[in-house]
């Protein structure tokens, strides 16, 4: 009989649980939806500086050992001006030669008071980490700045040649859970006698590291060949005289006539200062009558440190000012009282009767960063009103600006070409028997749009824009010199 089994229905009281749950992940773990990443200095890939566990620096651009562990350090800030909440994050990029072996994340903390700013995480062979703000930065928001070291290691893989190494030496972690914030258990390797010689009187001294402790018992050996950094096992073993003094683990073989591949484990019991565990290897031997000696030393890169700090304050606000210098659109004469008006460009205006000075300057400060533009309401006597606007833009990078403006003398009457009968600017330059022609077409819209007969008059003799009463008739008036007509 065939049984089929359905799964049994969920009653209220589970779906209940489950939305607790959900509440109190979402309020406890500080879930924030509107979090956003913040623009930050000092943090891309061209930004971090390569180390090795010499503290010797590294081309970013150079190809760097996988079995080798370096270090990535950053030193970065964020702008006063930059709004930061609780649960903001930051990109922290990778040099393109490196990369993370585990996934890892620490606390970082500011080295003063103690107090947590934020974490850092990243995963196994990612480009890129993320430090993840709580609202300490939030309330210290001047001067915001800190440094971040992140334990990496190389991407390229480098295999030697039997004839070019007698003994070698590499680890990694064999149990990546941690426990009390670190990972437990560490393997080394140690390969030795890859040719396959007579050697006699094998004395391997191996050093741990700090924050680990050798794990009693736990050194196997297999026999087997090597050819191009790989080991193939022959089913053979060799079993050494293991003895440990503190860190220091000697293992002893009388014989070895073959390449041997040994490993053995480490208990981890704590995070390293310098973002990896260390390992170093001696070995002494006789080949014939001929001694034979080697050291290395190995690293497995885990874990990084950071560090942030800030003031409390309220930041200032960042503010410009601008000049605006007239002169004579032809002697370059300082124009003393020129008036204007500063806008904004959205056309909000910001001051209004600003007065060139004796040296045809005028000057405004305390202003927001930002677009405007200046408006001349008034010319100086003598002098045309300028007609166009003069912009400028403040801005963090240039919070200074300098505008230089001119105006053209008014005409006079000996400046018309053919004295009234010419070219007078509001005529049209027309003539007609002794009558000017003044044409609607003939003048801008800005001295027309108020116009009036009497301003037609005076502006022949002497400049001048009238207001008022505007006609769209023919109309004929006589002076003492000639007769002009307006339609």
């Amino acid at each position: 009989m065939l049984n089929v089994q359905t799964a049994p229905k969920q009653s209220w009281r589970t779906g209940l649980l489950l939305l607790v749950t959900f509440l109190v992940t979402l309020v406890a773990g500080g879930v924030h939806a509107d979090a956003s990443t913040v623009a930050t200095n000092g943090l891309t890939a061209d930004d971090a500086v390569i180390t090795n566990d010499a503290g010797e620096t590294q081309s970013k651009t150079h190809s760097l050992d996988q079995y080798s562990a370096y270090t990535a350090a950053y030193k970065w800030s964020l702008n006063d001006d930059v709004t930061l909440k609780s649960g903001d994050t930051a990109t922290v990029t990778l040099p393109a030669n490196v990369r993370p072996t585990y996934d890892y994340s620490f606390a970082i903390n500011d080295p003063e008071t103690h107090s947590q700013v934020g974490t850092f995480d990243i995963k196994k062979d990612s480009t890129t980490g993320t430090i993840t703000f709580n609202d300490y930065l939030v309330t210290h928001n001047l001067n915001r700045h800190g440094t971040l070291e992140l334990g990496v290691n190389g991407k390229t893989v480098t295999n030697q040649d039997n004839a070019q190494w007698l003994i070698n030496k590499i680890g990694w972690l064999s149990d990546t859970k941690l426990v009390a914030g670190h990972p437990t258990t560490a393997n080394w390797n140690v390969a030795f006698n890859p040719n396959g010689k007579d050697l006699k009187d094998v004395t391997l001294t191996d050093k741990l590291g700090d924050d680990q402790t050798y794990v009693a018992g736990s050194v196997k050996a297999e026999t087997g060949t090597f050819k191009d950094g790989q080991f193939t096992p022959d089913g053979g073993t060799v079993t050494p005289d293991v003895t440990v003094d503190g860190n220091t683990i000697t293992m002893k073989f009388d014989h070895v006539d073959k390449g041997v591949n040994l490993n053995y484990q480490a208990a981890i019991t704590g995070i390293p200062s310098v973002n990896y565990w260390a390992n170093e290897v001696s070995m002494t031997a006789t080949n014939g009558d001929t001694p034979v000696t080697g050291l290395v030393h190995a690293t497995i890169a885990w874990g990084g440190d950071g560090s942030a700090t800030g003031n409390q304050g309220k930041p200032a606000v960042t503010q410009g000012r601008v000049k605006l210098i007239k002169t004579d659109a032809k002697t370059n004469a300082a124009l003393a009282g020129a008036q204007y008006s500063l806008f904004t460009q959205a056309g909000k205006l910001v001051q209004a009767n600003l007065t060139t000075n004796a040296a045809g300057e005028l000057n405004v400060t305390k202003l927001a960063l930002g677009d405007y533009y200046f408006v001349e309401t008034k010319a100086p006597a003598g002098y045309d009103l300028a007609t166009k606007r003069a912009a400028f833009t403040l801005s963090k990078a240039n919070p200074a600006a300098t505008v230089r403006v001119t105006d053209t003398k008014t005409a006079t009457d000996g400046q018309h070409n053919g004295g009234h009968h010419g070219n007078h600017p509001h005529c049209g330059g027309q003539t007609n028997g002794g009558f000017g022609v003044i044409s609607w077409t003939s003048v801008s819209v800005h001295a027309w749009s108020s116009v009036n007969v009497f301003a037609g008059i005076h502006d022949i003799f002497g400049g001048f824009t009238g207001i008022g009463w505007h006609s769209t008739r023919s109309i004929s008036f006589t002076t003492n010199l000639f007769t002009y007509l307006a339609w």
